[in-house]
């Protein structure tokens, strides 16, 4: 689903900012999409938005700060969640609704999203979404030695492939390069957003979102991914999951069939249907 269906759009966020956010498709069924930490809205979602059916219009959002959007002037996680909920206003009017979709921790603005829109949000899928906030990125926000092991690791290519090496070995990231982005995004801004996924506290916080939610996790993820779904669980009211075997943390490009089913399908069974279809082939 590529140009010329696509239409680019830019969002107001102050008197001197934009708001990057593209959108594929034209269809009536609306998907709003909210990227991973270090990445951006064609990083994470490229293999899914080329396995959207016709109905469906797929909004990529460059958080602020990432990919073609610009750092804010105020630049704290509360003026991040007023300026990404101002943005899904513009695209969801009056009497509308839309489905969201976060990957890892952009997860976090889609549930921020869901509890302040709740009539407008029908329904939130999260894929291999973190719910706590892990010891190997904390280390990177140790007063003194975390900014500069952070540059050392994320600012160095050498850094970059050693990480890189270690996430294939263990399975997290197979054939992909999660890594690749790191060497041309803007360092500072991620780091921020190490800050404000640190201080946003627990998820205890969204219990009260009742928006059908279903959280996507492959098998060979992070330790960290895997100890949280038994976390979003219990938090969140309205919950299914759906295990996706033989796949690391990358499953928006390692199965993006089962991502799309997941943002189609309100019960979860087709997407429980691709992710056998997955496993299956990768046993072959």
């Amino acid at each position: 689903m590529e140009p010329p269906n696509s239409l680019a759009q830019r969002h107001r966020m102050t008197a001197l900012d934009d708001l990057n956010i593209v959108r594929y498709g034209s269809g009536p069924t609306k998907v709003i999409s909210y990227h991973g930490w270090g990445a951006d809205h064609r990083k994470s979602f490229k293999y899914v938005i080329e396995k959207l059916p016709e109905h469906v219009s797929f909004w990529g959002v460059d958080l602020p700060g990432c990919g073609r959007s610009p750092r804010p002037s105020v630049f704290n996680y509360p003026e991040v969640a007023s300026i990404l909920t101002q943005s899904f206003d513009d695209i969801v009017g009056d009497g509308e609704t839309a489905t969201l979709l976060g990957a890892c921790s952009g997860a976090y603005h889609g549930l921020e999203i869901a509890r302040q829109r709740p009539d407008k949000v029908d329904k939130l899928v999260m894929v291999d979404s973190m719910a706590y906030f892990p010891w190997f990125l904390g280390v990177l926000l140790a007063p003194g030695v975390g900014t500069l092991l952070f540059e050392g690791v994320f600012s160095s290519q050498r850094g970059r492939k050693a990480i890189q090496k270690v996430l294939e070995a263990t399975g997290v990231a197979n054939a992909f390069d999660v890594m690749e982005s790191f060497g041309r995004i803007d360092l500072g801004a991620a780091y921020r957003y190490l800050e404000f996924y640190d201080e946003m506290g627990t998820v205890d916080q969204y219990m009260t979102v009742n928006t059908p939610t279903t959280l996507l996790w492959g098998t060979h993820t992070w330790k960290v991914v895997l100890e949280s779904v038994k976390m979003w669980r219990a938090t969140l009211p309205n919950f299914t999951e759906v295990q996706v075997e033989g796949v690391g943390h990358l499953i928006n490009q390692e199965a993006p069939e089962v991502v799309v089913e997941a943002l189609l399908d309100a019960t979860g069974e087709s997407a429980r249907d691709a992710a056998r279809q997955v496993a299956a082939a990768l046993h072959r």
